[in-house]
């Protein structure tokens, strides 16, 4: 009798209805270069709390303020909690943190946001949002509660730590360097940054930790620079790696494999060394130039950018692969690159 009504619980327990049961996996990131760059179709019609510091400018925002009590407020935790998505879409980094874990420690809004996400929800960080998702982020120094200890640091643009829903990651886009990539290769330097992502202002990234990938969509590309081999000295590092992903390429995280969509193989000439002589190595032009420079016929198998600032080596290798694709882009996996700072320039 007892044996029965046991058997019978058990079997009462294995049908429970699959649906009743919450999601155990984290959500997707969604990491975009700007407003320009596309969000993924599902996302569009999906309920989406933006949030942002200081004053809302529309029904979507969630206005956070600075070391206040709004972040624990019960209205705050009921719309975070009936999200799909959670966009952060710029504002200060430091104000933000400062919103989200006042008196340095977490408010409930945070620990409800990362909640929703381990359970599926999505993350979008737009502009110098998808840095402030990321592991590390820039930041406007003046804007930092502390000074700066070191009277010789006078950067404007610094590195911060920052949310790290993706946490293994320094992002970057156009938006917080303006042109200008210093402070993100200061960062890459200082911080001993083992992965890093630099979106183009129409471009985004979609991270699926589940499937454990990144695939690019939009235009102009997402760069992603691999330094976990790289040798890192005070002016620079030699034998990071980098990739250039277009719409439909994908980068698997752990594997560090790339997988380009289709196109055109082009294959460099093995002796062939451009030099490219610029104003400044650490420009966001400068960089692409050069990449672009594994699109001319014949092809470079090296590309050297020299300027009063910087020198860039890149040098396509045996594990190196370009595809062409249209007249101007070029998807690249695994080109060799090195840096070597100008002395003025150097960390302090």
């Amino acid at each position: 009798m007892i044996a029965a009504l046991l058997l019978a619980i058990a079997q009462e327990l294995r049908e429970e209805p699959s649906h009743l049961l919450p999601a155990q996996h984290a959500g997707r990131i969604v990491l975009r270069g700007s407003d320009a760059a596309p969000l993924p179709d599902d996302l569009v019609a999906r309920t989406r709390v933006r949030v942002v510091a200081g004053e809302a400018p529309g029904e979507q925002e969630l206005a956070l303020r600075p070391h206040d009590w709004i972040a624990d407020a019960p209205e705050t935790l009921a719309r975070l909690a009936s999200a799909d998505a959670f966009e952060f879409a710029g504002g200060s980094p430091y104000r933000l943190l400062e919103a989200l874990y006042p008196k340095k420690s977490e408010s409930r809004a945070i620990q409800v946001l990362r909640e929703r996400h381990r359970l599926g929800a999505t993350v979008i960080g737009t502009g110098a949002g998808a840095g402030f998702v990321s592991a590390l982020t820039l930041g406007i120094a003046a804007e930092r509660e502390r000074p700066e200890r070191n009277p010789r640091r006078t950067d404007p643009i610094v590195s911060l730590w920052s949310l790290s829903i993706l946490p293994w990651a320094l992002v970057a886009t156009d938006v917080e360097t303006a042109g200008d990539l210093e402070p993100f290769c200061a960062a890459l330097i200082d911080r001993h940054v083992r992965i890093a992502i630099f979106l183009a202002p129409r471009a985004t990234l979609t991270v699926d930790p589940v499937r454990g990938d990144a695939v690019a969509s939009g235009e102009g590309g997402v760069l992603l620079f691999d330094l976990r081999r790289a040798r890192r000295t005070r002016t620079g590092f030699t034998d990071g790696r980098l990739v250039q992903l277009l719409a439909g390429d994908r980068w698997e995280i752990r594997a560090r494999a790339t997988t380009l969509g289709p196109g055109e193989p082009s294959a460099p000439e093995p002796e062939r060394t451009r030099a490219l002589e610029v104003e400044r190595s650490l420009a966001t032009e400068s960089l692409r130039r050069a990449l672009a420079s594994f699109g001319a016929a014949p092809a470079p198998r090296v590309v050297r950018v020299v300027g009063p600032d910087a020198e860039w080596t890149f040098t396509c290798d045996a594990d190196t692969r370009v595809i062409a694709r249209g007249a101007d882009e070029r998807a690249i996996a695994g080109l060799r690159i090195d840096v070597r700072l100008a002395p003025e320039h150097l960390r302090p």
